[in-house]
């Protein structure tokens, strides 16, 4: 059995910190991951591009990538994410997050995906936990501190401030998933084509979720104008409701947020 992470990471300068990837890396290669399906996004804007930086870091890590340039469309993300699932072998998990997405297992992911398969899982589910740093400032992610620290409040900012549309918002994600199974958008549900294969392992993991640091606005800009261009999406004035509480407040006020 293999276990794959699958991930594709934002690196314009507006997106994401390449200090956290380092913590990304360390903190998954701590938990058994030696195979890595790592996809580095380029957008259109040449004056944000910061792909260099991605690079050398991976380098460092000796992890192979490849890199995608064009405007970020999340249908084109998912189709590409899916098409690799289904190059996979039957046997093989494939641990599907995001950079920010930090996972808390209660032993070695190979481990822990070995004992669902022996038990006919195909899917892992998990449920994001927000982590925000001291006074709820939009913290610069320190390469040298760990990330835990940094952000050591638990909180649940999307539901209390992006004010979902739905009460059934998509806290959950599909972490992990095996052939034939394919995502949905954001990971947050298995396809209406496979769902009749998915068999879900009960126990719900936590992710920590470290989206709240100094370039959450420049990541909400870019999605909002995203969703602008794309019709089918609910989510467009969820990310207009943050953008109007950080101009107010400059910051997430831990009284609204925390549990």
């Amino acid at each position: 059995m293999q276990v794959i992470l699958l991930t594709c990471i934002g690196t314009d300068s507006n997106v994401s910190n390449p200090n956290l990837l380092y913590h990304f890396l360390d903190y998954y290669t701590e938990l058994g991951i030696t195979t890595w399906a790592i996809t580095l996004h380029v957008g259109i804007k040449k004056e944000l591009n910061n792909l260099k930086i991605f690079e050398e870091i991976l380098s460092q890590y000796t992890i192979p990538y490849e890199v995608w340039i064009e405007e970020f469309d999340t249908h084109k993300r998912e189709k590409r994410h899916n098409t690799f699932v289904q190059e996979q072998k039957d046997s093989s998990w494939i641990f599907g997050i995001d950079i920010d997405e930090f996972v808390s297992f209660p032993c070695q992911i190979p481990e822990y995906l070995e004992e669902l398969s022996s038990r006919g899982y195909n899917c892992l589910c998990g449920r994001l936990v927000d982590r925000v740093a001291e006074q709820g400032i939009l913290k610069f992610i320190d390469k040298d501190i760990p990330i835990s620290e940094q952000f050591p409040y638990v909180a649940e900012v999307k539901k209390n401030i992006y004010r979902p549309s739905t009460p059934k918002a998509p806290f959950e994600k599909k972490l992990a998933i095996k052939k034939p199974l394919q995502w949905g958008i954001g990971h947050h549900f298995i396809n209406r084509q496979t769902r009749e294969y998915q068999i879900e392992f009960p126990e719900i993991l936590i992710i920590n979720h470290y989206a709240w640091d100094h370039l959450l606005i420049g990541r909400i800009q870019q999605r909002v104008e995203y969703y602008k261009k794309h019709e089918g999406f609910d989510w467009g004035q969820e990310y207009v409701n943050m953008i109007d509480y950080i101009e107010k407040y400059g910051r997430l006020k831990l009284e609204d947020i925390v549990t």
